[in-house]
Order: C-alpha cells, then structure tokens, then sequence
C-alpha cells in the first residue's frame, strides 16, 4: 500500500514538473520569436477627422514595440498615403524621426475629389509583415464646391444582368435650377470612362457594368467639381457566419454562439434569426446588437444538425447552416468577471494532461492543467489592456481549441485629464493648459499631440 502511494506521489510530481517543463518550454519559443521577428506599431492622430479640399491634413505619428507599445526609432522613416475609393494613391509622403517625433503634414488638392479617403502609414520594417499590420483610418472629403452645386443620382438595378443604370442630374443649390457644365467625365474602378460634353438642363444616363461596381464608388466630375459616388448593392444578398466559442458546438454543453450579417459589400448589417434543429424545432432567437454582430447560446444535442433562418430587413430572408455538432472536440470558454478576473472552463471531449496557456502581445501570462467542467480563475490586474489569446493544449502541445478575448485594463491612459488656466478667454488672450496623470502609476518621459482647431 505504501509503494502505491509511492507511485501515485511520483507520478503527481512527474506530471507538474512536465506541465511546468511545457510552460517553459512554451515561454521560451514565444521569446525566440520575439526576438527573431520583432514587430512595429504605428498610430497617427490627425488634427482633425473630417475635411475640406484645399485644407491641410497635419499629423503625428507615434511609433512604438508592438510587444512594450514603449517609443522605439528603429525606422528613421515613415510613409504616409492617401488613398482614394478606387485604393490608389492620392498623395505619398515620407517623414523623417527628429528626437523621436514624427510629424508632418498631407495637403489637399483644392479640387479633389470629394468621397471617403483611407490615410494610410507604415514603416519599410512593417511592410515586410504587409498591409494588415499598417495604420489606416477612414478620412472623408468635402469640395468646397459641394457648397454651391449638387450631383443627384437615381439607380435603378438590374439583377438578371447584374447591372446598375445611373441617372445623374446637375443642380445648383441657390436657385435649385439645372446647372450648366462645360464637360462631365464618369471614372470606373476599371480603368473604364464615359465623358458627355455642352449640357443644359440635362440628365445623363450610365449603364454600370459588374466590372465597373467592382470598388463599389465610380467617380463623376463635372467641371472642376468631382465626387466618387457610392453605387447600390445589386446582388440584394447578404451572408451570415456563426462561430462557436473555442471553435466547436460541443453535445450536451451550453454553447455560446458570436454571429455576424453582412451584406455582398463586407459591411455589417442588423439581421435577427431563429434556429432550429433538424426536426424545425425552434432552440434559439437572436437579434444583432451592432454592424450585424451579436451572441446567442444554446444546447447542442448528439448527432443533431441546426440551421437558421435570419432576416435583414430589405434584404429579404436566407436560411444558413450552423457548424456540425463535434463529439471528440474539447474547448475552453472564458468570461470576463470584472476588470481583472478572468474565468476558464474546459468543456467536452479533454484528453488527460490538458493544460491552459494564455499570452498576450507575445508575452507569457499564465499557464495551468485542467479538468474538464472545472473552473479557473486567473487574476489579470497585472496585464495591460490588449487582446488575450487562450489555448487548450494537449500533453503534446496541440492546440484543442483557442479563445481570443480583448482585456480592457482601466489603466493609466484612461485617466488622463486637462486643465485650462482660465473658465473664460478674451480674443488674444493666452492659453495655458495643464495635464493631469496618476504620477503614482506613471514613470519616465513620453510625448504629447494636441490639435487646435476654430470653428
């Protein structure tokens, strides 16, 4: 009875210390990538967000470790473009460090054309990861002759041929009569264009062929006024993806189930559905809470199929397929108790020595073995706010299932206040403003953008 004891003891022992040996094991390969493929971040806070042509777009950009978010100047340069509808390049501009500071500015052209722009930055390091690791942020673009002139559009679409007819029509706002142009020229995203010359009191007709729609914007210029004009969805489609948390639909578990509408432009739309099992019982309802997306939960059974019939609006109905119910699978649930706790649960078919790794921005957070139905709870007070990223491993470090949950941290960043001097300003009179930081929970230098603009 002893040496069974014995045994189970060693045994107890020899599985902690290969749990800890795979958690080093696991610290030191997220080191070695770190080191061999580091990685930039870059923001760019612009002074203001919305524009006019002929103003100036001033900026500054903050380049930091995406691992320490901490200022780096590894890259001297950073480029800065602005890109049109179409996704080609307005303008490019390359900015120079000076004591760690990127600043700079784009300018306007005072007849560009008016339509949503993307400012886009990168370092020549970041590109080497490509465009998904590059800054972008949506810029829209007023013509200062919006002001005095109107482009109105009708479309009218076409399905069995995939087409879209424009009628376009002139319109001077002050006396809401036709306006007169010299030229009118109309731009594709294909390189395609149809140009109508000397016109008064004048409707043009275009035939939009699908490749013409494919950027979803064709350009119309009339005279020196030009503005990318947004077309119609033709295809009156929408698609609605469903994915189970860690992956699976497990049998007799409470599966919760994220959801997201879209429609054939990739933009998210509401959508509200039922899904019923394979006998048209009705399990569940859901309904989106924003850009389509939303969450809802059930209990798969064994060898059952589920499907869902969604609704978005004009859109019209579709009826899609949930993921096939897994047996073998095992996953892990996490939910945020509160700002520092995270609980961990592992659900279905979990092999022995399964074990829970969490990392953050390539950095180790915490390591555990876990039993299937038991719960964790992991204290993540000390963890800067970011994306979480839960994997439950096997004795071999395969990956059973993967969490990704964004950890908000009320951190220092978030309580940061501004101060002026005086309630009250006279014309001329100087400002002073003071900023306010925790100094407690705040060491070193750093570097401050601020952006004054008159009404």
């Amino acid at each position: 009875m002893k040496n069974f004891c014995f045994i189970i003891f060693l045994t107890c022992i020899f599985n902690a210390l290969r749990s800890e040996n795979t958690s080093d094991i696991l610290k030191t390969r997220l080191d070695n990538q770190l080191y061999e493929f580091p990685q930039e971040k870059i923001h760019l806070t612009t002074d203001r967000d919305n524009y006019m042509g002929g103003d100036t777009i001033w900026f500054r950009a903050f380049v930091v470790d995406a691992i320490s978010h901490q200022q780096v100047a590894t890259s001297k340069y950073i480029y800065v473009e602005l890109r049109n509808p179409f996704n080609q390049v307005e303008t490019r501009v390359k900015i120079m460090e000076h004591d760690g500071i990127y600043e700079g500015y784009v300018p306007l052209s005072l007849n560009i054309a008016e339509g949503p722009y993307m400012l886009t930055s990168y370092t020549m390091f970041m590109q080497n990861r490509g465009e998904t690791y590059f800054f972008k942020k949506m810029i829209p673009v007023k013509s200062p002759f919006s002001t005095q002139v109107r482009i109105n559009t009708q479309f009218t679409i076409d399905k069995e041929e995939n087409t879209i007819e424009a009628i376009l029509s002139y319109t001077n706002l002050q006396s809401g009569a036709p306006q007169n142009y010299d030229t009118a020229c109309f731009s594709f995203y294909n390189g395609d264009q149809k140009q109508d010359n000397y016109s008064q009191d004048k409707n043009i007709k275009l035939k939009i062929s699908s490749e013409q729609q494919e950027s979803g914007y064709f350009l119309a210029e009339y005279d020196k006024y030009a503005k990318y004009i947004k077309l119609p969805d033709t295809s009156g489609q929408f698609d609605v993806s469903f994915h189970p948390e860690g992956g699976y639909l497990i049998p007799g578990e409470v599966c919760k189930i994220a959801f997201k509408g879209i429609n054939s432009s990739g933009n998210g739309i509401d959508v509200t559905g039922r899904i019923f099992d394979s006998n048209n019982n009705e399990i569940a309802y859901f309904k989106s809470i924003h850009a389509g997306m939303g969450i809802t939960s059930f209990i798969p059974k064994y060898g059952e199929t589920y499907y869902a019939e969604c609704n978005a609006d004009s859109l019209g109905s579709n009826i899609f397929m949930l993921p096939a119910v897994e047996p073998a699978a095992a996953i892990i649930s996490a939910t945020n108790v509160n700002d520092s706790i995270i609980t961990l649960q592992a659900k279905g078919n979990l092999p022995d020595s399964a074990f829970i790794f969490m990392q953050e921005r390539g950095l180790y957070v915490y390591s555990q073995s876990i039993q299937e139905s038991a719960q964790l709870s992991v204290d993540c007070s000390d963890i800067p706010s970011g994306v979480m990223q839960i994997l439950l491993l096997d004795k071999n470090m395969n990956t059973l299932s993967e969490r990704l949950l964004f950890f908000k941290q009320d951190d220092i960043y978030n309580n940061i206040g501004i101060r002026s001097s005086k309630p009250i300003y006279e014309n001329r009179d100087k400002v002073k403003l003071q900023l306010d930081i925790d100094k407690s929970n705040f060491s070193g230098g750093g570097s401050i953008a601020i952006s004054v603009t008159d009404n």
